[in-house]
């Protein structure tokens, strides 16, 4: 196996022939091989091993085979030394752009590669990719990354490499861009960029766009129709570039960037107005006349602006009125009856009549002026004569009913504003009212049922003490020797004994041990006493009762 390349000469190339041919044999056969013009390389197999072969290689064009190339010798083997085929060179390369960098070599065993940037090896880098095939890409290649750069194969048997050149050509800069406007036209001068590009012996084109306001970019020519013109030349370094058919008084952006063979600057950007504004309206109604019935305005009053004019929009309404009218021209130029000035006469051609007026009354007219830059309006008081010819009073003297509704109106919603908000005060304070005494209304009956309630606990405790504190007794014989007859006792009958006399009630059942009662505030006990009837014992009489007539009290 022999590989061979061939560096593309100049010229359309058609196809390339390979040839090789055994040295030594005088009727050795020669190899032929047809590649094609996009292929540097070849492979030219089957051939003896040990056996020395001569190569060469021929470029075909229309005309012909050209001159054969150098013609090489070599010896195919079993064991072949690590060699590059990749041709090296200088490679000039834009700013910006992508550039692979081959290596294809040949070697058995099959051989190593290590890439070198300026006698560094490239390890991992962001703008460095190895590929599979031993080529390195380079992205987004930028001044730093310029320089040699070299692929070295080897095997066991040797090494081979090859080297590059890289220069990294700088964009063309951005030109430095003025303008000069008139009323529809743009003059744009450009310099062409700097010395570091005019050095490279580079052409520079140019591409100017322009756009109104909010308006789509525009091209100014095609390509071909503004010619290239080479940096070395003095008298050329400025162009120039007039935009016509432009509107007066019009806001314009213009974008312009350069380009050459390797790629395209940044683009130079200006903004500018063509010459011209808006209409200028008077500052006065100077420019308007009146009689009883119709309105003379002279449109001559309104300047133009440095623009053509185009429109008069006049609308007209009674001082006071909300309703504009928009009014038609009616003014005859062959009438008479305004009895203008000599020199008034000539702006006929541009005045507006307003017909159908009252007398006496005063007008608002809004006079809306267009020319290509814009528009402008412009509002003006006006009145008519009274029907004998006299002037009316100022305007200041006239009752404008309109103002009038409008400071009622004003006053009138102040008022229900004011009453809206007393009336939600009142409302508000008298809820807060509402809310406070049920407040007071529910404390002052939760304290009462616990009053009560303590007032019944305490009472129960009381009654409950009486009950263990009663003492209860047979009563007491009284012997006969008494002047007042006594009142017998049952000898079942019983008297409980008590300290007070208010803490049990004649009659009332005494209560159990196992129920609860309910007493009163203080303790009780009952007294064993006899009735009021019998008063009339003396205390001698009870004294006189032997003690053991009584007996032990005991509970029931």
């Amino acid at each position: 196996m022999y590989l061979v390349h061939q560096q593309i000469p100049n010229g359309e190339i058609l196809y390339y022939t390979v040839y090789a041919k055994p040295v030594g044999l005088s009727g050795g056969m020669t190899l032929t091989q047809r590649i094609e013009p996009s292929k540097t390389t070849a492979e030219v197999k089957e051939l003896s091993v040990s056996r020395t072969y001569e190569v060469w290689v021929c470029a075909s064009t229309r005309v012909g085979e050209g001159r054969a190339s150098k013609r090489l010798s070599q010896t195919p083997t079993q064991r072949v030394v690590a060699g590059v085929f990749s041709l090296g060179g200088t490679i000039s390369v834009g700013a910006g752009s992508s550039l692979l960098l081959r290596c294809e070599c040949v070697g058995s065993p099959a051989a190593r590669t290590v890439w070198y940037h300026n006698h560094n090896i490239i390890t991992h880098h962001p703008r460095f990719t190895r590929n599979h095939d031993d080529s390195l890409l380079i992205n987004n290649i930028d001044q730093s990354l310029g320089g040699n750069y070299t692929c070295l194969a080897k095997n066991l048997y040797g090494s081979d490499s090859v080297e590059y050149t890289v220069i990294v050509l700088p964009l063309p800069e951005p030109p430095v861009i003025r303008a000069t406007p008139f009323k529809d036209s743009i003059l744009i001068e450009w310099e062409q960029p700097t010395l570091i590009n005019r050095t490279l012996g580079q052409k520079i084109s140019y591409s100017l766009t322009w756009k109104e306001a909010n308006g789509p970019w525009q091209d100014s020519w095609s390509p071909d129709e503004l010619p290239d013109l080479p940096d070395n030349l003095p008298n050329k370094s400025t162009q120039k570039y007039l935009l016509t058919s432009l509107k007066c008084g019009t806001k314009y952006s213009i974008r312009i960037t350069a380009s050459s063979k390797v790629g395209t600057s940044q683009p130079a950007y200006m903004e500018t107005s063509t010459l011209g504004g808006v209409p200028i309206p008077p500052s006065s109604n100077e420019w308007l006349w009146s009689n009883s019935s119709h309105m003379y305005i002279q449109l001559a009053g309104w300047e133009g602006g440095g623009c053509d004019m185009r429109t008069w929009d006049v609308e007209y309404r009674p001082m006071g009125s909300r309703v504009w009218t928009k009014a038609k021209n009616t003014l005859s130029y062959s009438d008479t009856s305004w009895n203008l000035p000599m020199y008034q006469a000539s702006y006929r051609s541009s005045s507006f009549a307003i017909p159908d007026l009252s007398p006496a009354t005063w007008y608002q007219v809004r006079v809306t002026a267009t020319n290509e830059a814009g528009s402008v309006t412009s509002i003006y008081n006006f009145a008519t004569k009274n029907v004998d010819g006299t002037e009316v009073g100022p305007l200041s003297d006239v009752f404008d009913l309109n103002i009038l509704v409008i400071i009622l109106s004003s006053i009138l919603l102040v008022v229900c504003l004011i009453c809206c908000i007393y009336i939600l005060f009142m409302r508000q304070r008298s809820n807060t009212f509402i809310e406070y005494r049920d407040s007071i209304t529910i404390d002052n009956k939760s304290e009462n049922g616990i009053t009560n309630m303590s007032h019944s606990n305490l009472a129960a405790k009381e009654n409950a003490l009486n009950v263990q504190n009663r003492i209860y007794s047979t009563p007491i014989p009284v012997r006969n020797n008494s002047k007042h007859e006594l009142y017998e006792i049952s000898p079942y009958a019983q008297f409980a004994v008590g300290f007070r006399t208010f803490g049990h009630v004649e009659n009332q059942d005494i209560p159990s041990a196992h129920r609860k009662h309910r007493f009163d505030s203080e303790t009780s006990f009952q007294m064993c006493s006899e009735s009021e009837d019998s008063d009339t014992i003396s205390k001698n009489t009870l004294k006189s009762i032997p003690r053991n007539v009584c007996r032990t009290p005991h509970y029931r």
